[in-house]
């Protein structure tokens, strides 16, 4: 069951990341030790810094790098800026799938824009790990 919902969930995304139509180029800068880690030249999403509130003392410490790691295997990242845009990276591919996120009672939802559609993760902490309410056994996992 776990690969039968992983694979249906990389199906999915997968398909929003193939058109190369809406691929965007990203500027030289990539700092992953800092907290500015990844900047769009261009954002392509509807919502953008300027119009999203700035982040709270609590939202702070969950700007980072994270794996989405299922049965111990990571092989999706999910960038969480300063200035609330997201990035998505799935591993060996080019494509970067840009978003925003946000933390409410302790929840991370981070909503991305795919190519047929915005694509909504929600990760709730239980037992000191945030599980998708989705798919339980996609885990959102800091490395920096």
């Amino acid at each position: 069951m776990k690969v039968l919902s992983l694979l249906f969930f990389l199906y999915i995304f997968t398909i929003s990341c193939t058109n190369k139509a809406t691929e965007q180029p990203i500027d030289a800068e990539r700092n992953f030790g800092n907290a500015i880690i990844v900047k769009p030249e261009k954002q392509k999403y509807s919502q953008t810094p300027e119009n999203l509130p700035e982040l709270t003392k609590e939202e702070q410490k969950y700007v980072g790098v994270y794996d989405v790691v299922v049965d111990n295997v990571g092989g999706e990242t999910y960038i969480l800026n300063p200035d609330r845009t997201s990035v998505w990276r799935f591993l060996g591919s080019p494509t970067e799938k840009y978003g925003v996120w946000k933390v409410s009672n302790g929840v991370i939802t981070i909503t991305s824009e795919g190519n047929t559609g915005e694509i909504e993760e929600v990760y709730k902490k239980r037992n000191g790990k945030y599980y998708n309410t989705l798919f339980e056994d996609r885990i959102l996992k800091k490395i920096k």
